[in-house]
């Protein structure tokens, strides 16, 4: 069945905007990594592995945002841990500012998937 979700709110909408802006830098930043260790350092896959997991988490997330979907709390906290231990492990190629900035971006994703509850049916009043 169908599920409607409550309207999305501006903090909703900021917490989107800023998710798919650190998926895109995540992108961004693990195709290149990928491009150089492929050609160079074979020793880089972890790290690119590390970028590219949390695009795939914060696509993730901005789904479960806009859509219901079963098991939302565990989903959500999967999400987010991923998303903390893969920043963690590229502290060498990001600084506390921006793991942060990444880690913040994620919780606050985090909680807006978690208040965002279904609507309530209307009675059926239609013939």
């Amino acid at each position: 069945p169908t599920y409607r979700m409550q309207r999305v709110t501006p903090l909703g909408i900021l917490s989107l905007v800023l998710n798919i802006m650190c998926g895109a830098l995540n992108l961004i930043r693990g195709v290149h990594l990928a491009e150089y260790s492929f050609q160079e350092d074979h020793e880089g896959i972890g790290n690119v592995i590390a970028f590219i997991l949390p695009f795939l988490a914060c696509v993730f997330q901005c789904y479960l945002y806009l859509f219901y979907s079963s098991a939302r709390k565990v989903k959500t906290f999967v999400l987010f841990f991923s998303v903390c231990l893969c920043n963690i492990y590229l502290y060498g190629l990001r600084n506390i500012w921006q793991i942060a900035f990444h880690i913040g971006v994620a919780s606050l994703s985090s909680y807006q998937i978690l208040t965002r509850q279904l609507m309530e049916k209307q009675p059926d009043c239609g013939v």
